[in-house]
């Protein structure tokens, strides 16, 4: 096709569908600026990987009646019978669900008064305690998980999160990851990230 022939296809283009023609390529271009932007954020923070709870617990997106209701009994539960360890747990476990850092950290503590010796639930709380910006207290959770069960993948991970990202402290984020290599040498982190590829870019 001419030059000539494209000036004269333009010339008899009426002017609104040129104007509908470029507002559409305008929002089209931002549409897939925006898309791409969710898919590459430079620069996001490693996060911990979460010992969720294993009790049936949901992430907090429109909690319904009935987990309503069942923290309610939980709560009037732990109330009557602040010895039952098993409530404290799972009150803590919807707690943790549903982003409610201090109280959870609150239900985590009292059922491991009740039993210190729950590697599982010290990580569940270490990482509560680095949602509430507590870093070193989730540092020692972690610590405390990882004495009772050495092989706590969770806790090491989490650790080294911890120091890299909330410690500033590299090197100690590197030993935590290079003891849990020691435990699975083909450790991945929640998105799959072999834990031996973070280390070396590191």
């Amino acid at each position: 096709m001419s030059h000539q022939n494209d000036s004269k296809t333009q010339a008899t283009m009426p002017k609104q569908t040129a104007y509908l023609i470029a507002v559409l390529c305008l929002l089209l271009g931002f549409m897939t600026g925006a898309m791409t932007a969710g898919y590459f954020l430079p620069g996001q923070k490693a996060q911990p990987a979460q010992q969720q709870p294993t009790q049936n617990g949901q992430q907090a997106t429109g909690r319904n009646a009935a987990e309503q209701r069942r923290q309610l009994d939980l709560e009037m539960e732990t109330q009557r019978h602040p010895e039952n360890r098993d409530a404290w747990v799972a009150l803590g476990h919807i707690y943790f669900d549903s982003g409610n850092h201090v109280e959870a950290i609150h239900a985590y503590t009292h059922a491991l008064d009740l039993d210190p010796k729950d590697a599982n639930i010290w990580t569940d709380l270490g990482v509560m305690y680095r949602r509430n910006g507590q870093p070193k207290e989730a540092i020692k959770s972690f610590d405390k998980a990882i004495a009772i069960d050495p092989r706590h993948q969770t806790a090491r991970f989490n650790k080294g999160v911890v120091m890299l990202h909330d410690l500033n402290d590299k090197a100690g984020a590197i030993a935590s990851w290079q003891e849990l290599l020691k435990v699975n040498p083909d450790a991945k982190s929640p998105s799959g990230q072999p834990i031996r590829l973070m280390i070396d870019e590191m």
